[in-house]
């Protein structure tokens, strides 16, 4: 499969659709590897206390001919063993599919009986890497268990004049040496084949970018999709202003409904100028911010309900500027600005 015009890595819109349908990365090698290495670990634990139960059962069975030990103790236990894997490969693949479980795989699909696709499948990249993973597999692990029976093979055939109890301990000895290194070369190429299915993954989601646009129509297009953008929109543009709040000169308020921020300074304005406004809650927001950083508030009723139409960053219109410039004044005499500002003595 030939991806050259499939530039565009996938929109978060591409990866939740592939997901409906169980396009994610996981890898069966992977499962079957931690399944086995689940296996050497309870193994490790609970094969001591099973060969006691064995000896106990044996003795029971050969002294008063009592079955109860053995079907108990030895042929039960290992059923909890089973149930304990089964678990392991449960939570091994829902990890990799982060809890996934869905029927759209099990959908009939013609391309999967088409002779065409089927044929391109025999020679994909995908399939090619499968049959190394399998040689390499075999290899590697016929290697190992080789060495490790090379150099165990003394103690197997010792068993022969060992009694049962310590010739099941050996055996099992060099067994769960065998098992541990033929894990630790598994987790290798399972690390290595999860790491290929993600790429096949990520490759197969990849888009053009004609697709990356007519998404990006369709989503524009979506009434949901819209209402979402204004509203984080009218989310930033409202904590833009209440973090402007603390450069304001005065906050005027009506008192409670309305509250407007304005900023002046006569050596580098023309006007003042309105930086933050709101109603209700964005208003007790603006008091709130203004108290914080000490910037006197102003009660005015009708100066508030007019500077309301005055666009956020726009100076205020030459019609307010007397009644402005009273609070202003008011202002600057209460903060100790006036000589500096007014010019009064």
């Amino acid at each position: 499969m030939f991806w050259s015009d499939k530039t565009e890595a996938p929109t978060p819109r591409r990866r939740e659709e592939a997901r409906k349908q169980g396009i994610v990365p996981r890898s069966a090698e992977l499962t079957g590897t931690i399944v086995l290495f689940a296996g050497a670990l309870f193994g490790v634990l609970l094969f001591p206390s099973w060969l006691n139960s064995l000896s106990s059962a044996m003795n029971a069975l050969l002294v008063r001919g009592d079955w109860s030990p053995l079907v108990r103790d030895v042929m039960l236990k290992p059923l909890l063993f089973v149930a304990g894997l089964m678990l392991v490969a449960f939570l091994a693949g829902a990890i990799q599919t982060r809890f996934l479980f869905t029927f759209y795989p099990l959908r009939f699909d013609w391309q999967k009986v088409n002779p065409v696709s089927g044929f391109k499948r025999m020679f994909s990249v995908m399939t090619l890497w499968d049959g190394t993973r399998a040689v390499l597999k075999a290899s590697l692990v016929g290697y190992v268990g080789f060495v490790t029976l090379k150099a165990g093979w003394d103690a197997v055939l010792a068993t022969s004049t060992m009694d049962v109890r310590t010739g099941a301990s050996t055996l099992g000895s060099v067994g769960l040496g065998l098992l541990w290194r033929c894990v630790v070369v598994l987790l290798l190429l399972s690390a290595i084949d999860y790491a290929i299915q993600w790429w096949r993954v990520e490759r197969s989601l990849r888009m053009t970018r004609q697709e990356v646009k007519d998404e990006l129509k369709q989503t524009e297009g979506d009434p949901n999709v819209k209402a979402q953008l204004r509203r984080r929109y009218r989310q930033l543009v409202m904590h833009r202003q209440i973090q402007r709040v603390k450069e304001a000169t005065v906050v005027i308020t009506n008192p409670t409904h309305y509250a407007v921020a304005l900023r002046y300074d006569p050596k580098t304005l023309p006007a003042p100028q309105v930086i933050a406004k709101g109603t209700d809650w964005m208003a007790q927001r603006i008091v709130q911010e203004a108290r914080k950083h000490g910037v006197p508030i102003v009660q005015n009723a009708p100066l508030a309900q007019a500077l309301m139409k005055v666009n956020i960053g726009a100076f205020i219109p030459p019609e307010l500027y007397q009644a402005t410039a009273e609070v202003l004044a008011y202002v600057f005499r209460l903060t100790g600005r006036a000589k500096e500002v007014l010019g009064e003595a």
